[in-house]
């Protein structure tokens, strides 16, 4: 019974380490949107559920809500 306790403890461990850490495939994306974005032209148009929105000049902060 305590082996299986022991067990169940090393599984989740190793099970939350590897949920965590990030790929270099992801970090390889992220640089790939970097570089994307540079080429964008304002204003800018974005088409969503709610209509459109329109982004006169180039964002000097942007915030984040998750």
């Amino acid at each position: 019974m305590k082996l299986k306790g022991i067990t169940t403890i090393i599984l989740a461990c190793t099970l939350l380490i590897t949920g965590c850490s990030t790929g270099e495939a992801e970090q390889n994306k992220d640089k790939s949107n970097v570089e994307q974005s540079a080429t964008v032209t304002y204003p800018l148009t974005i088409k969503h559920t709610y209509g459109e929105t329109v982004i006169d000049k180039q964002p000097e902060k942007v915030v984040t809500i998750s």
